[in-house]
């Protein structure tokens, strides 16, 4: 049963029908026992699935717990997984993301040699929340931005390098922005 809600919603959301695709898989969690046991990939999708119908909160909390299930587990590639969902639920720009960022932090220590593209994908995400708000680091943002595009680059791989050039964009802006108001760090509104 709850496989064949898992494909219900993956042709769903292949449907773009992200409606029906939430209430799927939230039905597949559900019937898994909850985030406490559902399969963890299945959980990504969900909180996806969430992400994309906007419900940003729980779509971080079905990230959140994901990604504590696959630290227990040390599941680096489930807790990378997790950590960039979290990061694309939209939020305010002057939003605190802090929680978000450490959780990138620690999936990119936790990766393994063999990352494939998320290995660059979680310095440009964590260069993106550095970017903005009022965790802001921008001096620490465009240096990962710059090591994600380098490595994106040197890898071939075209995704991840361009998510990488939007956070290196991101972290320049913000500073031209801010050199503009004459602060040399002021925030957008």
């Amino acid at each position: 049963m709850i496989a064949a809600l898992v494909e219900a919603g993956r042709k769903a959301t292949a449907r773009t029908a992200f409606d029906e695709a939430a209430a799927h898989l939230r039905r597949a969690v559900e019937v898994a026992g909850g985030a406490t046991s559902a399969d963890l990939a299945t959980l990504c999708e969900y909180g996806e699935t969430l992400r994309r119908t906007g419900h940003g909160e729980d779509a971080q909390a079905a990230f959140f717990a994901a990604a504590a299930r696959a630290r227990a587990i040390g599941d680096s590639a489930l807790f990378a997984r997790a950590a960039f969902g979290a990061h694309r639920v939209a939020t305010l720009t002057e939003s605190s993301r802090s929680g978000v960022i450490a959780l990138l932090e620690e999936a990119l220590a936790a990766l393994d040699g063999d990352a494939g593209a998320t290995r660059w994908l979680l310095p440009a995400s964590l260069a993106r929340e550095l970017a903005d708000g009022p965790d802001r680091d921008l001096s620490r943002a465009v240096r990962l931005a710059h090591a994600a595009v380098d490595g994106a680059r040197a890898a071939g791989d075209a995704g991840p390098l361009a998510y990488a050039l939007l956070a290196l964009g991101a972290g320049h802006r913000d500073r031209t922005a801010g050199d503009r108001r004459g602060s040399g760090g002021g925030r957008r509104r």
